[in-house]
């Protein structure tokens, strides 16, 4: 069994898992950046099916205009955040989770 500090943790991969893909890359790179959003929205059609959503969090400067370029080939639930979503990713996160 696990120690009951951890439910709060799983409660929210059991969320994430329910909800789509989370992509993670130390990469502010545009071309790396959309590859990894890709991959992940080809794993999450995979696993969740066709409305199963994907999120990349990354480090590039202008997340939205990632997802911008994105939302149109993908067809699906997207968010990308970026540089200055780290400091508030816990948050993000938990936002785009309970939407």
């Amino acid at each position: 069994l696990l120690p009951a500090a951890f439910a709060p943790f799983l409660r929210t991969i059991k969320k994430i898992s329910e909800q789509g893909v989370v992509s993670c890359t130390t990469s502010d790179d545009k071309g790396i950046c959309k590859s990894k959003l890709l991959e992940a929205a080809i794993r999450a059609e995979q696993i969740g099916g066709a409305e199963a959503s994907v999120c990349l969090v990354c480090c590039h400067q202008s997340p939205s205009d990632l997802e911008k370029e994105i939302v149109d080939v993908l067809g699906k639930r997207l968010q990308v955040f970026g540089r200055a979503d780290l400091p508030y990713l816990k948050e993000r996160l938990a936002t785009w989770i309970d939407a």
